[in-house]
């Protein structure tokens, strides 16, 4: 089975979980054959603190690593269809 391209994104209140979960996300996809954009996973550690009550990105250094890698996801699905 082939799925739809995917990137790796998360966010928890600790960092180490994120990345442990991530990475079993990554081999999942990997099993799926779902093709994956390597390079631009997005883990927000201390998500809880870069969040707002609407769950909106607070938080500079976040938004800017999004405004690079969103691009970069959009031209890898569009690379895909």
């Amino acid at each position: 089975m082939i799925s739809k391209p995917s990137m790796i994104m998360g966010t928890i209140p600790g960092f180490l979980w994120t990345i442990h979960a991530l990475l079993h996300l990554r081999d999942i996809l990997f099993a799926m054959q779902s093709p994956g954009l390597m390079g631009n996973d997005v883990m927000v550690g201390g998500g809880h603190a870069r969040l707002d009550v609407d769950n909106n990105i607070t938080d500079a250094s976040t938004n800017d690593w999004l405004d690079t890698v969103m691009p970069n996801f959009k031209a890898f699905v569009a690379a895909h269809q």
